[in-house]
């Protein structure tokens, strides 16, 4: 799709000196566009011309787009675990509190669903050390809740041989997000209470244990 907005346009007068903080200000742009368009309309030019900068001006700022994204999808990731914290602090039992959380970001992923490719789908966050630092600063805070390990938050404590729960549920919750994003379920994931329904049984079980009672009960056509 060709964006219109990317061809060559001066700068109106008015803005054409910018004050302020040009840094801040592109990312609003970039994160404008992205609740309510897609990712693959943030441009460069596009974003100095909202703020009223040159193109050139970006790179004063960001080495490249994906420089901008890895920094809003860290930021994203570490507002879900903000969140997830606050909710683990409530009364309940640990499977319904990991549930609540489950849902809580599966929720904000469909009603932010650029947000959510940036977080979960580009390939440039394997090197980034930024984002890679939040993701498993995110994880290890699940660890922590799930095993009850207390140590320095910015200590990773995560090990897939050893937190195999922590594993599970951390793929389970994004692969509910990334799965209900592309309608592969009958879900109304506008209705909160459907939505809630269905994350809950489907991440419950393999919580609470009763995912191996039905495993173990026999093999399928056995009396």
């Amino acid at each position: 799709m060709t964006d219109s907005s990317d061809s060559e346009q001066p700068i109106p007068p008015s803005r054409a000196y910018h004050r302020g903080n040009v840094a801040g200000d592109l990312r609003k742009a970039a994160e404008r566009i992205l609740a309510s368009e897609d990712l693959e309309d943030v441009t460069v030019r596009r974003l100095t011309r909202e703020v009223g900068v040159a193109p050139a001006n970006f790179y004063n700022h960001y080495q490249n787009l994906d420089e901008l994204f890895l920094l809003i999808a860290s930021s994203s990731l570490d507002q879900a675990i903000a969140r997830a914290i606050s909710i683990w602090s409530n009364e309940g039992s640990k499977q319904e509190l990991l549930v609540a959380s489950a849902t809580d970001f599966i929720r904000f992923c469909l009603q932010n669903r650029q947000l959510m490719r940036l977080m979960l789908r580009r390939q440039a966050h394997q090197t980034a050390v930024k984002y890679v630092e939040t993701s498993d600063r995110s994880f290890s805070e699940i660890v922590r809740f799930i095993y009850g390990i207390q140590t320095d938050p910015s200590a990773p404590v995560c090990n897939a041989s050893q937190h195999g729960v922590a594993v599970g549920y951390v793929a389970l919750t994004y692969g509910f997000a990334l799965i209900l994003s592309e309608g592969r379920f009958s879900v109304n994931v506008d209705d909160d209470a459907e939505l809630a329904r269905f994350v809950r049984n489907g991440i419950l079980p393999f919580l609470d244990g009763s995912a191996a009672a039905v495993l173990g009960s026999g093999r399928p056509g056995t009396s």
